[in-house]
């Protein structure tokens, strides 16, 4: 159990779109919990549950600004329009099954949470934004993991994940699918890694990603609008060979982003890592 504060204060100021916005201060707390519980069914094999709540402010920074662009309705105050400064508290409910053998560790699990105010971003066509929603908002999704060791310094696996959210505008209980935004595509995940040497070790990944085609075409956004989507979720870089070094590690990650109109997006990564012996 834990008890979380946010405390929010702004001076009055003038908006992009030229509207006042008066300012003021806010204290948003809430306690929030989490539990669980694992039971093993074999040596090698145990299912687990968990429940698990979450609390967030919202985004501060489009205090006065429903969407990026700055529309905010006039007369806008941050003491007294509360409504859209509320926190977000998020019930969030998990239960898989877990496999530990000699060689192979899998796992399987589910989960959905729902959150009374959840905050969502929509697309805005017709001026090229977002609007902020805050309304009843619901996100459920498996996922799979497996790990293979076939022979001494070799590793393969992979994770596949499947995610849905719907959120309620209205408050009516008429909920809709949420963009791409909030929702990331299917998505698997393939590797390869080889331990060379006790410091050096190399790892071929692949990222097979299925783009929610179907769920864009029920939508009026721009083409170019359906390709930010794609890329905020994935959170790709924009950066094509990456090095880096971290205490005593050295990392090489070489990325190559693939994408064929109306096909799934495949992103291909191979690096290489050296770990310097103490």
């Amino acid at each position: 159990m834990r008890n979380e504060q946010f405390d929010f204060q702004a001076d009055s100021f003038t908006s992009r779109a030229g509207n006042f916005v008066e300012g003021g201060e806010i204290d948003l707390n809430g306690t929030v919990f989490n539990a669980g519980v694992v039971a093993d069914l074999s040596e090698e094999v145990n299912v687990f549950a968990k429940f698990s709540q979450g609390f967030s402010a919202p985004t501060f920074s489009l205090v006065g600004f429903p969407n990026f662009l700055g529309f905010d309705p006039e007369g806008f105050s941050i003491q007294e329009d509360i409504e859209n400064l509320r926190p977000q508290k998020i019930d969030e409910y998990e239960i898989g099954i877990r496999g530990n053998w000699e060689s192979v560790n899998a796992s399987l699990s589910a989960f959905y949470n729902f959150s009374a105010f959840g905050e969502t971003f929509e697309a805005l066509p017709e001026v090229a934004a977002s609007e902020q929603i805050r309304s009843p908002k619901r996100v459920y999704g498996v996922e799979a993991t497996v790990d293979w060791e076939p022979a001494n310094n070799w590793q393969l696996g992979g994770i596949l994940s499947w995610n849905e959210g719907d959120l309620d505008p209205n408050n009516d209980g008429d909920f809709r699918p949420i963009s791409t935004f909030d929702i990331q595509p299917l998505k698997l995940t393939a590797y390869l890694e080889n331990q060379t040497t006790s410091g050096w070790r190399n790892r071929l990944q692949v990222l097979f990603v299925v783009v929610a085609i179907a769920r864009l075409k029920k939508t009026s956004i721009p083409p170019q609008l359906k390709a930010m989507q794609l890329l905020i979720t994935l959170a790709v870089s924009n950066w094509v060979v990456e090095a880096s070094k971290l205490e005593s590690r050295t990392c090489l990650t070489i990325s190559f982003f693939l994408s064929i109109a109306n096909l799934p997006v495949v992103i291909v990564q191979a690096g290489l890592q050296h770990q310097e012996e103490d």
